[in-house]
């Protein structure tokens, strides 16, 4: 589906132009493979399972649509691809430097584990002019902030139900995306800001960015107070586009569901068993 999406080749299947987006996986494997009450953790390219979590009982996500929609067509689409150009422009740079053939960064991630990246990331940071404007060192870093620390301590205070800890870990990816990945917009921004003065454990947004979505982890029977509270301050801030807004709470779902004559099924178990 991500290939239909970003034209890439899958297997025996030649890729071609796709849509344009240069999209990757994730909201096509949550979309299918997601279950309720739970939190999967997976890598991606390729998408590889690797654990799931229970989702505590006494934690709320609070989500708010931001009013803001993040487009993906005409003039904007050079800026929603960027974050994936700079990503490739980097590997492209690395295998330069290196006399190596990787393909994404997990890649070179898995070669430069337990080392100091700051030495090849200076040699990026020299480079030729567009290199350098585009500050292909800090895409990189940013990757490796999700990859060998924002993540992996998200997940551990999840299976230790430290919410303090996992609502660090969100407002962490928060910062580095605004920082590195250039992709959070001030509404965004003013939300996760507000969330955490309101008493969130963390808020961080999500998806590709350029506008959309954001959600707050906050301790369940004080969510319909956050949310109305939460609402306020952006409707003070933003009036404009607090018209548009919409906030709610929820808890992490099942992926698509089908009926078929036993009931209810996961979509993605009627076609792989």
């Amino acid at each position: 589906l991500a290939c239909a999406e970003n034209g890439q080749s899958f297997r025996d299947l030649a890729g071609g132009r796709g849509v344009g987006t240069f999209g990757g996986s994730e909201d096509h494997t949550a979309i299918l493979d997601c279950e309720a009450g739970t939190m999967s953790l997976y890598q991606y390219a390729p998408t590889v399972f690797k654990a799931r979590a229970a989702w505590p009982k006494d934690w709320d996500l609070v989500v708010s649509f931001s009013g803001v929609r993040a487009e993906k067509t005409g003039a904007a689409l050079e800026e929603y691809n960027l974050a994936s150009r700079r990503a490739s422009l980097a590997v492209s740079a690395y295998n330069d430097l290196n006399g190596t053939a990787h393909r994404v960064l997990g890649d070179i991630e898995k070669e430069t584990r337990g080392t100091s990246a700051s030495r090849w990331l200076g040699k990026l940071a020299g480079r030729k002019a567009e290199d350098r404007k585009l500050d292909l060192p800090g895409r990189v870093r940013q990757f490796l902030l999700e990859e060998r620390s924002t993540t992996p301590k998200a997940f551990q205070a999840l299976l230790w139900r430290d919410a303090r800890a996992f609502g660090g870990a969100l407002s962490l990816s928060h910062h580095a995306s605004r920082r590195l990945l250039w992709n959070i917009v001030p509404e965004i921004d003013f939300l996760q800001r507000s969330a955490v003065r309101l008493g969130a454990a963390g808020a961080t947004g999500f998806g590709a960015g350029f506008g959309g979505s954001i959600f707050a982890l906050v301790e369940a029977g004080r969510s319909e107070g956050f949310v109305r509270a939460w609402r306020e301050q952006y409707s003070r801030r933003y009036p404009e586009r607090a018209a548009e807004a919409s906030f709610f709470v929820t808890r992490p779902g099942p992926g698509i569901r089908v009926w078929d004559e036993s009931g209810p099924v996961r979509f993605v178990d009627l076609l792989f068993g």
